[in-house]
């Protein structure tokens, strides 16, 4: 029987990670604006669907500047 809290909280992952990945294909790299608030969330999210890690590289008011090395480097592809 699934898991109902493992279907929300893999939904608003998918939510989530769907912000900051590449609209072309998710495997490439991230590299996208976010609400700094937003950021562990996305880290967190990144991490699970890529393996790669989320870091800040810019910020401008309550916003920051996140990238990743994205799925295909993360697994060596």
């Amino acid at each position: 029987m699934p898991d109902p809290d493992y279907e929300i909280n893999q939904a608003k992952r998918t939510e989530i990670f769907n912000q900051v990945a590449n609209k072309a294909n998710w495997k490439l790299p991230v590299a996208a604006w976010i609400e700094a608030d937003q950021f562990n969330a996305c880290r967190q999210a990144v991490i699970f669907f890529t393996g790669s890690e989320l870091k800040i590289t810019k910020t401008r008011g309550g916003q920051v500047f996140v990238e990743a090395a994205g799925y295909y480097q993360a697994v060596g592809a």
